[in-house]
């Protein structure tokens, strides 16, 4: 992993970052591309000025690098000026934490790597495409655009790439905001409202009942519960091989064990399917052992048993053995990208126990629960730091990683659409605008304004549309190599891929009909007399 902003974030993420980035740099070159191609016609007679004056092709593709170059150099500055906005945004909205951009000699060599690529990606191609114009036919005001060229059939493989690219982006987001909504919303079995969580720095066990004793007493707090760990705990696991006593030990299986304590299941509300809950009858002291697991549906299922016929069987562990009294509904004490795994509950003494838990009540004051508990907490281990943690924030920052993926992806998409849309509205608008005395011509012959726009707008449709078909499948193939990660995932449906391309389709169309009813509208009179 990499960190940013000490926020530890794994090499995927910032691969993925890095994508978009690229796909936004990409869909701004394909930009400039057309609409400096789409230009050039214009310029032609300049361009064959320069070639009597006696410019050589070289020299042409040279002096337009140049002016691409100038473009970027004067971008790079914007973008450095405006990049302590950009950063404030960052780190308020998406990172949540402080990061801070330090000119140095590695950035400045990375800046200017990109520029050169920018250059060269963005100005080779229009370059190309003016050099090539013969100063005779173009001063002679015979036709320089074709739409049947070459230069116009890279012109619409462009148009479909921009918009592939979009595509692809906002089939990303859609797919990424319903699998955090998924995993939001999903029950993990287990109660997490209003719990806040604490360490306890030492096994004593004359403090721990001490201070769990004296937790309860407050009106704020309506239960307490000590353990190993609460769900979802990271920081304290423990894991076990364990078998049937029948079994041999070859068939050793891997399980997680926590020692908990008799009102654990009321305390985070798990689901009793079979058998009973541990009670004080499983108390033993420490040097006694344990007397009685709980386990998982999984461990059961791994044992092809069902949850009744595992009751009564001895299961042995690397620390003793004991009888099954009972099985809890699967809950997920782990993140939904991890599979849940076997799990045995027992209690085992006060020797594991290294986390506090209390459930507030929902009508008291939380300012003054928390305070009792920091005093509580303090009179048995003075000498150690107090912290705490609500229960559902450690949930939330278990996803922290997948909101920056999906926050870099809102803003990412955001661009994206307003570089392409922009793209196409002015390549739409110029290409149109050397239609504007056929627009005349048909207006006079009883076009409609409806079938001038249909008629103006079909070839650009056509092409979004093709990108959309392509987009679609590569979408599906990056969400899916995404979802791979998760365990737990929402399946993407058809229609989320169909409403997708409608959101594409309607933010091309409204580019495509602004320019279109405007020409459309036009005079015919007017049209013909400014040919």
């Amino acid at each position: 992993t990499d960190s940013i902003a000490s926020y530890s974030t794994s090499d995927s993420v910032l691969t993925g970052l890095m994508i978009m980035t690229v796909i936004i740099v990409l869909i701004a070159c394909v930009n400039y591309i057309n609409l400096s191609s789409a230009i050039a016609i214009k310029r032609s007679k300049e361009v064959a000025i320069y070639k009597i004056l006696g410019d050589k092709k070289h020299q042409l593709i040279v002096r337009n690098l140049f002016e691409t170059a100038v473009l970027v150099f004067i971008a790079t500055i914007h973008a450095f000026a405006f990049s302590g906005y950009f950063i404030n945004l960052i780190n308020g909205g998406i990172l949540n934490q402080t990061f801070e951009l330090h000119l140095s000699t590695d950035i400045v060599l990375m800046t200017v790597g990109v520029g050169v690529f920018i250059v060269a990606m963005a100005g080779l191609y229009p370059a190309l495409l003016m050099s090539r114009f013969k100063p005779v036919e173009t001063l002679k005001s015979k036709q320089i655009y074709s739409s049947k060229g070459p230069a116009n059939i890279i012109r619409r493989v462009l148009i479909m790439i921009q918009f592939a690219f979009v595509h692809v982006i906002i089939i990303g987001v859609a797919g990424v905001y319903f699998q955090l909504d998924y995993m939001r919303n999903t029950d993990l079995g287990f109660k997490s409202n209003a719990i806040i969580s604490f360490n306890l720095p030492q096994r004593d066990s004359l403090k721990i009942e001490r201070l769990k004793y004296g937790l309860v007493q407050h009106a704020g707090i309506e239960n307490a519960n000590i353990s190993s760990g609460v769900p979802f705990e990271s920081d304290y696991q423990y894991g076990t091989s364990y078998r049937l006593t029948s079994e041999d030990n070859s068939q050793k299986r891997e399980a997680e064990m926590k020692v908990v304590d008799t009102d654990y299941k009321d305390f985070y509300e798990l689901e009793l399917i079979a058998g009973r809950w541990l009670n004080e009858s499983n108390r033993l002291f420490w040097q006694e052992g344990f007397n009685g697991f709980v386990v998982n549906e999984t461990l059961v299922k791994e044992l092809n048993l069902t949850p009744e016929e595992v009751i009564g069987k001895r299961i042995a562990i690397n620390e003793g053995e004991a009888e099954v009294v009972g099985v809890v509904r699967d809950y997920h004490n782990m993140w939904l990208k991890d599979e849940i795994e076997p799990l045995l509950l027992f209690y085992w003494g006060t020797g594991f126990f290294s986390k506090g838990a209390i459930q507030l009540s929902s009508d008291q004051n939380a300012l003054a629960a928390i305070a009792h508990l920091e005093n509580s907490w303090k009179t048995e281990f003075p000498e150690y730091d107090f912290e705490y943690q609500w229960l559902d924030e450690r949930i939330a920052q278990v996803y922290e990683q997948d909101n920056l993926i999906f926050n870099a992806l809102k803003i990412g998409a955001v661009i994206a659409i307003a570089l392409g849309g922009s793209g196409l509205f002015a390549l739409v608008a110029f290409f149109i605008n050397m239609k504007t005395k056929e627009v005349g011509i048909r207006k006079v012959l009883g076009a409609s304004i409806p079938r001038l726009i249909v008629q103006l707008s079909s070839g650009f449709m056509k092409l979004i549309i093709v990108s959309i078909i392509i987009s679609t499948c590569a979408g599906w193939w990056l969400m899916n190599e995404w979802m791979s990660g998760f365990t737990y995932k929402n399946e993407l449906t058809l229609l989320t891929y169909v409403l997708s391309a409608i959101v594409t389709v309607i933010i091309a169309s409204l580019t495509i009909s602004v320019q279109t009813l405007k020409t459309a509208q036009l005079n015919p009179v007017d049209s013909l007399r400014n040919e």
